[in-house]
């Protein structure tokens, strides 16, 4: 009896994508990256370029096993198609962003040709024959056709629908605009400088607040509010990489890491230079009173110097009070 694979049928005279000897069709579709999203929600590394074999055995539903069994086998061919293992300094900038153990002697990393490739090749995997399925036939949902009515009554129903449509738009809209109104008078300010996803670039909220970058980045690695990245060699030393000031846990909603676009990336730099640091709004409002307290305990420090001298409207009015008095707190300081 003829044993049937139920996950790798060629209907319609497909070939069979994930047989050894198809790695010409495998390389007529192995640009089709855009199916991905479109089969599974992806999950990838914080550079948004990138996956480890463990996001790999997630999307396709398979074992951890399986992908390495499957890297050993076509180790060649998915190198040549974005595969790689890291390991010295490009190790070193990838664990930077994110939470894996800084001591992890090297990481095989995927890009999204890389991940097609490996629904290409494997075959007991049901999202990985969609893929096959997707990349051969464009994916029925990727270039939907548009469906004409048929009458009169469709046309109006087609109608109807299309204006709920925009009125629901309209009140989504309204809604963010009364969002935006909602900003406290301090918000106000820099509403101007915010970007597309409501956050303000670094360097902008140093202007905000009155003090240069670097003197507020110390500031905030002294608060223990953002923290320098540490990493350890092959011999076991501690050594002090470069200052990412990622956010402790209690204030990652004060930050957000945006990947560069293609027109900004620069691949002579590492890996962590390739992200553009901004602040919320709710960030820009915690560290303004976060300044604001510092200055009313200090007042002689070069960064109180600095905040006074740049925006005396928000901090010339505060002073240390004699020792030995109690300090109350301004209420916005508290």
């Amino acid at each position: 009896m003829t044993a049937v694979d139920l996950f790798d049928y060629s209907p319609g005279g497909r070939s069979d994508l994930t047989d050894p000897a198809a790695r010409a069709d495998r390389d007529r579709y192995g640009d089709r990256v855009d199916v991905l999203d479109k089969v599974k929600a992806l999950q990838m590394l914080p550079d948004g370029l990138h996956l480890t074999t463990d996001h790999v055995a997630t999307y396709y539903e398979v074992t951890i096993d399986a992908v390495k069994k499957l890297v050993q086998r076509n180790r060649e061919e998915l190198e040549a198609n974005g595969f790689r293992l890291l390991s010295g300094p490009e190790l070193r900038d990838m664990l930077s962003l994110s939470s894996m153990d800084p001591r992890t002697p090297h990481l095989a990393v995927f890009d999204r040709r890389a991940l097609v490739r490996v629904g290409l090749l494997l075959r007991d995997s049901p999202v990985a024959r969609r893929v096959r399925d997707a990349v051969q036939d464009g994916y029925e949902t990727a270039a939907p056709v548009l469906a004409l009515p048929q009458s009169y009554a469709d046309a109006l129903r087609a109608l109807a629908d299309q204006v709920e449509q925009n009125e629901a738009q309209a009140r989504q809209i309204e809604q963010q605009a009364a969002e935006i109104a909602d900003l406290d008078e301090e918000a106000a300010g820099y509403r101007h400088l915010l970007e597309k996803d409501g956050t303000v670039k670094w360097t902008n909220a140093c202007d905000v607040l009155g003090v240069g970058p670097n003197l507020l980045g110390e500031y905030l690695r002294e608060r223990k509010v953002t923290y320098t990245d540490v990493y350890f060699t092959g011999r076991g030393e501690r050594r002090e990489g470069e200052r990412h000031n990622r956010p402790y846990a209690d204030y990652k909603h004060w930050f957000r890491f945006a990947p560069y676009s293609e027109s900004e990336r620069n691949n002579r730099l590492p890996a962590w230079k390739q992200f553009d640091r901004r602040v919320t709004t709710k960030g820009v409002d915690g560290i303004r009173r976060l300044l604001r307290r510092h200055v009313f305990e200090c007042g002689t420090c070069p960064l109180c110097g600095s905040l006074k001298k740049n925006r005396p409207d928000v901090f010339a009015d505060y002073r240390r009070p004699p020792r030995g008095q109690h300090i109350n707190y301004p209420k916005d300081a508290a």
